[in-house]
Order: structure tokens, then sequence, then C-alpha cells
């Protein structure tokens, strides 16, 4: 059983902490790229680690090292919003991201039922890419699709 812990990200370990998530937005633009999608400020060659910085003082967010024995294996952060479903106040997943070499191991799962025990009774909600791998990853731990975009160019 992994032992993962949600630790909040300190100003001490932002840039640590950026460059994790430089790496999902890495793998975002390369996806986005080859389905032929660019256009998501987050995921272009021209975000950097000072746009991840600047986005860690947004009022209301909470951002977390995903933790096993104080080894970093991922980063998720968390806010409140409205759903863009039913607009019912839900916690939103942004910047989840678990590792390369720490993926199929059950990190994911488990920080996903970490945010969603500090969310109860609130539901918790996230976007995927279509195309992405993780789309099998949360349709194996119960998540539901409940929302689908078309892109017309």
């Amino acid at each position: 059983m992994k032992n993962i812990v949600l630790k909040s990200v300190t100003e001490e370990k932002l840039f640590e902490y950026a460059n994790i998530v430089m790496k999902l937005c890495k793998e975002h633009f390369e996806l986005r790229n080859k389905i032929g999608y660019e256009d998501y400020e987050h995921e272009t060659e021209n975000y950097n680690l000072y746009n991840i910085i600047g986005d860690f003082k947004k009022a209301g967010v909470n951002y977390y090292f995903i933790e096993d024995n104080n080894n970093i294996v991922g980063t998720i952060a968390s806010y409140e919003r409205n759903s863009e479903i039913n607009n019912e106040p839900i916690i939103y997943v942004d910047s989840f991201y678990i590792l390369p070499e720490y993926r199929k191991m059950g990190y994911g799962e488990k920080a996903i039922e970490e945010v969603r025990k500090k969310a109860y009774p609130k539901k918790v909600e996230l976007h995927c890419l279509y195309g992405n791998e993780a789309e099998l990853f949360y349709d194996k731990i119960g998540g539901k699709k409940v929302k689908i975009v078309y892109s017309f160019e």
C-alpha cells in the first residue's frame, strides 16, 4: 500500500514545484501538437517557470506535492469553483502530474482519493485531453466522462 501524503508547497519549494509542472506542460504541449490543437496558454512553448510561479499566488488554490516517504512523485492543485456541468460548487483538480518513473504504481489513484476526502461532500472534477493516456487511468479509477468538447477550425 502506498503511503502517500499531499504536502503543501511552500515558497521555498516553489522552483522545485514549477520544474515538475513544466514537465506536465511539455507533455501536454507535445500531445496537443500531435492532435493539432495548440491554443492553450499553459501548453505553449512560451510558458515558463515564471508563469507558473506567478500562478502560485492565486487566491484559494491549494498546491501540493504528492509524496511517498518524503520522496516527491508528482504534483496536484485543487480549488473550489462551480461545475461547468450543472453550476454546483465542486473542487477542481489542476496541475495533476505523476512523474513518468512513478506511473502505474498506484500514486495517481491515491492522490485522487486524498483530494476526494478533502473535498467531501463536494464532487471533484478535472479536464482530460482526448488522446491522453490518462483517460484510461480516470476510467479505471471510476471517473465518469460528463462533457465532450468538439473543436472546429
